[in-house]
């Protein structure tokens, strides 16, 4: 038996005769709130990236950045030295 939720033109006919039921109607889908320039213009090097996060991150947000970058920067250069060694 196929899926009766299928969009086939078998199905629509069979929903048109009223053998199998409707289709529930899909939720309309709004557009998204635009981007605020500050988004926009994030930048692609790390000087950039630093800088925006210099200017909103507090103590903890800090030694938690400072920590994925520790744990960052020891993996590349384990990768690194492994890519020497090859």
């Amino acid at each position: 038996m196929q899926d009766p939720d299928e969009d086939t033109e078998w199905n629509d006919a069979l929903r048109k005769h009223g053998i199998i039921p409707q289709k529930p109607k899909t939720p309309e889908i709004e557009d998204p709130e635009p981007i605020d320039d500050k988004a926009k213009d994030l930048g692609n090097d790390l000087d950039d990236i630093d800088r925006l996060l210099e200017e909103d991150m507090d103590d903890e947000e800090e030694e938690l950045f400072n920590k994925i970058r520790e744990q960052r920067m020891t993996e590349l250069k384990l990768k690194q030295s492994k890519g020497r060694l090859v």
